[in-house]
């Protein structure tokens, strides 16, 4: 759960703040009405002093729980004071005599559902005292429900205590319902603001359900603003605007645990919600209020249900421990506990005048509106914390795409460098070994003979093809980053490319005094489809190395397609020292060679067996080795048979 004493202390000063607004209007409000349970105690009541509740229990009853008359007769009232008589026919058929002259009609009593007419209201009545006993007479009848409903409580008293009473009674019911209401449009507004936040709407969806019921039951305000309306709508009403509680409710909660509640009991709660809402609709009072009971402990259940779903999902979610998701666990069972209260009360004491309900649906929008703006403040921060995440990020971004740019030139401008370089160096090296050719070839024809000049001579040439030959990999190294290494392919016999090749490469072999000798298919040669030059390349590429690496040795080239593959397999096979078994991984690498340069081991650039690599593979073909410390390496490409 979030810790942080400057929130808490915020929130406990809000609650305070509300809890002193709440009581203060409650207790301006407050009638200061006693509740009195019969008729002794009744005609001992100063009534100049305030207000009287009488129970039904102070009437004496004659006839059935449907079909009754109630007396009372009271001898303590004033002769000349103007009393009022004050309260709700919830018995769906009532008329209220006083002395022998009826003061209120509310629908017609009958001995049966046929013989009376139904009809809701809240009403006040005055009269005068007289000096005679007052004798009170109600008439009631209830055969709309199915439990047969019952005679509320009366207030009574002095005229001015019940237009007070009254008035404070409305004023009351006024702002819980303007609370309500402006709390539903608070959270409308919000909501129609963020479009996705459907928490906001349910919620708002909740408070206007609440306000609605406040007028509906609370003094049947709302007959007040829709004269005339039936009741059976004004009862429907009530009942309707119950259940739509229950559903908006249940959706807030699923809204705001991010539907992490189970969704199999949502279903079939609110299947069940849905089902009353209709058979309520379709149906007469007579026949739903008799599932009164079920729908009560339904509705029970699914409060229970929600409130371990809400702490079975903060248990196993450590992003519903937020202070947030404790208020609203909090909230609904304040208003759960309530509610059970007021069905216990009016289980016990059925004319007792209490609205626990009320109570709980308040506390429970306050503590919630505690939640969301907290929900509110934690998204903000986290969004405001997601923004500066995705400035970072995009900083980021930026730099590594300068970076790339700048690597990218720094790229373009090395191949462009080594292309230039490498295409300037083969001009003059070419002249250089010209002139180092003819040369030798001059000192070797002159008479002296200097054994010397002759030596150098040979290896200027050396040098200068070696050179050449880097000067041309540097060139292919810069074709292959740029992807135009470019073949051309052709026919060719791949027996007459390997003696034209070797023939070239003979006078290198004597070096290192390594005798070359041909392993070829006979009879008819394979023909292949591939780049001549590229090939021959390859072939002196491996040749070298295996010359470089060789001494006083056998190099051997073979060629065989007795794999029937469909290729030529093509090997280069050596005597020398081999290859340090943890080279041969990376032999193909670029910049790798068989074994460490040094001063003594100077030559060789790492670019051929890479180069080669690419070739071969060009071609469709692959290339592999395989070598022993001491006993030599072979070095064995492929290239396919035929035609294209």
């Amino acid at each position: 759960m979030d810790k942080n004493p400057g929130q808490l202390h915020s929130i406990c000063i809000y609650l305070l703040l509300t809890a002193a607004v709440f009581a203060a209007a409650l207790f301006l409000t407050h009638s200061n009405a006693k509740y009195i349970n019969n008729a002794a105690d009744l005609n001992r009541f100063n009534f100049s002093q305030g207000l009287a509740v009488i129970s039904p229990n102070a009437f004496i009853r004659e006839g059935t729980d449907r079909y009754a008359t109630y007396r009372l007769t009271l001898t303590n009232l004033n002769p000349g004071t103007i009393y009022g008589i004050s309260g709700y026919s919830a018995t769906h058929a009532m008329r209220l005599w006083v002395n022998g002259e009826i003061l209120i009609e509310v629908g017609v009593p009958g001995d049966s559902y046929e013989n009376m007419t139904a009809g809701t209201a809240y009403f006040t009545a005055y009269f005068v005292a007289s000096a005679e006993p007052t004798e009170i007479i109600i008439q009631r009848s209830g055969f709309v429900l199915a439990h047969g409903g019952r005679l509320n409580a009366l207030y009574f008293g002095e005229q001015y205590h019940i237009t007070t009473r009254l008035a404070l009674s409305h004023v009351r019911v006024s702002f819980l319902a303007g609370i309500t209401t402006m709390a539903a449009l608070l959270n409308l507004g919000i909501f129609l603001f963020f479009k996705n936040q459907m928490r906001f709407l349910w919620f708002a969806l909740y408070c206007f359900m609440i306000a609605m019921r406040t007028i509906g039951i609370d003094n049947r305000l709302i007959a007040t603003l829709v004269p005339g309306m039936d009741w059976q709508i004004d009862y429907l009403i009530a009942y309707l605007f119950t259940t739509g509680m229950s559903v908006s409710l249940t959706l807030y909660l699923n809204a705001m645990f991010s539907g992490e509640l189970n969704k199999r009991f949502l279903q079939i709660m609110l299947g069940l919600l849905g089902v009353h809402a209709v058979f309520m609709l379709l149906s007469t009072p007579d026949v739903y209020s008799r599932f009164n009971t079920v729908y009560n402990v339904t509705t029970v259940l699914i409060i229970v249900g929600l409130i371990i779903n809400m702490i079975w999902a903060m248990k196993i979610d450590k992003q519903k421990r937020h202070l947030e998701y404790v208020l609203i666990i909090s909230g609904a069972g304040a208003n759960f506990l309530l509610g059970m209260a007021e069905v216990v009360i009016r289980a016990v004491t059925p004319q007792a005048v209490v609205n626990y309900t009320q109570a709980g649906n308040i506390v429970f929008i306050f503590i919630n509106t505690i939640a969301l703006a907290l929900y509110f403040k934690r998204t903000e921060a986290e969004l405001a914390q997601a923004n500066k995440q995705r400035r970072k990020d995009e900083l980021q971004r930026q730099r590594i795409i300068t970076q790339n740019t700048t690597l990218e030139t720094l790229s373009r401008m090395k191949t462009e460098f080594l292309a230039t370089v490498s295409h300037e160096l083969k001009t003059p090296l070419g002249i250089i070994s010209n002139n180092a050719q003819l040369a030798r070839f001059h000192s070797e024809e002159a008479v002296s003979k200097d054994v010397y000049i002759t030596d150098k001579m040979f290896r200027i040439t050396s040098e200068t093809e070696r050179m050449a030959i880097m000067v041309n990999q540097l060139l292919d190294i810069t074709r292959i980053e740029e992807g135009r290494m470019s073949m051309n392919f052709a026919p060719v016999d791949s027996v007459a490319l390997i003696q034209d090749t070797m023939n070239t490469f003979y006078p290198v072999l004597n070096k290192n005094n390594n005798e070359l000798t041909l392993n070829l298919p006979k009879g008819p040669s394979y023909s292949v489809y591939c780049d001549r030059e590229r090939i021959r390349q390859v072939l002196l590429n491996l040749v070298a190395n295996a010359n470089r690496f060789t001494r006083e040795g056998i190099i051997t080239i073979s060629a065989s397609a007795e794999n029937k593959d469909g290729f030529i397999h093509i090997s280069v096979a050596d005597t020398g020292e081999g290859i340090p078994k943890e080279r041969i991984g990376s032999i193909f690498d670029r910049y790798t060679t068989a074994k460490p340069k040094s001063d003594k081991n100077p030559s060789g650039t790492g670019l051929g067996l890479y180069i080669s690599k690419h070739i071969i593979e060009a071609h469709g073909g692959s290339i592999t080795v395989s070598s022993e410390k001491g006993k030599g390496t072979i070095m064995t490409f492929t290239l396919k048979i035929g035609g294209n």
